[in-house]
Order: C-alpha cells, then structure tokens, then sequence
C-alpha cells in the first residue's frame, strides 16, 4: 500500500490535523464552515467564543484504522483571520466593539 502526502493535512498515526481559516464574526459568533477531508467536503462546527488557535475535534474523519475497525479523528486548529485595508465605517464599526467588549486581563 502507498500512501500520498498531501500537504493540507499532516498524519499522526490514524489522526491527520488541518488548519481552518475563519473570519472575526465566524470565531465570535459561531458559524459552520466548509472543509476539505479525505472523503470530500465536510462541515466544521465553529462554536461561539472559538479562539484563534483553539483545536477542534471531528471524530472520524481521519484515516482507517489498519488493526480493527473505525477511523482516525481530524483535527482542525482554527485561525482567526484579521481584516486588514477596512474602510473608515469597518474602522469605526470597530471601535465601537472595542468600547462595548470587557477587556481581558493579562495574565502572568
């Protein structure tokens, strides 16, 4: 048997890992998001809040176990896409919610 890298994903064991790119409002909000796997196109759960870097789990999506039955796990860290050449109502749209969040403290 031989197997073709592809350069989207990277194996480890039965599990291969991704990364997804997604929006501010996807990450903030929740959304559901198109993502390419071994079998095609598949739909990746954003929950609300998801930080960029967070690590989600889509169980049985990697590849097939060679001793026994069922499959690998996919996993997918997300990254937050920052805008970059906003017009001025984006900018402004944009300080709003930066009054409006509570700010997070920095941790040691």
């Amino acid at each position: 048997m031989r197997v073709h890298e592809d350069p989207a994903f990277t194996r480890k064991g039965d599990n291969l890992y991704t990364e997804a790119a997604v929006t501010i409002a996807e990450a903030v909000l929740g959304a559901r998001v198109s993502l390419r796997t071994l079998e095609g196109v598949a739909e990746l759960v954003v929950p609300p809040g998801t930080q960029s870097g967070q690590v989600l789990r889509m169980r049985g999506r990697g590849l097939p176990r060679l001793a026994g039955e069922g499959r690998g796990d996919l996993y997918v860290t997300v990254r937050v896409e920052i805008p970059r050449g906003i017009d001025a109502r984006t900018q402004e749209l944009f300080r709003e919610l930066g009054r409006l969040l509570p700010r997070q403290e920095v941790r040691p």
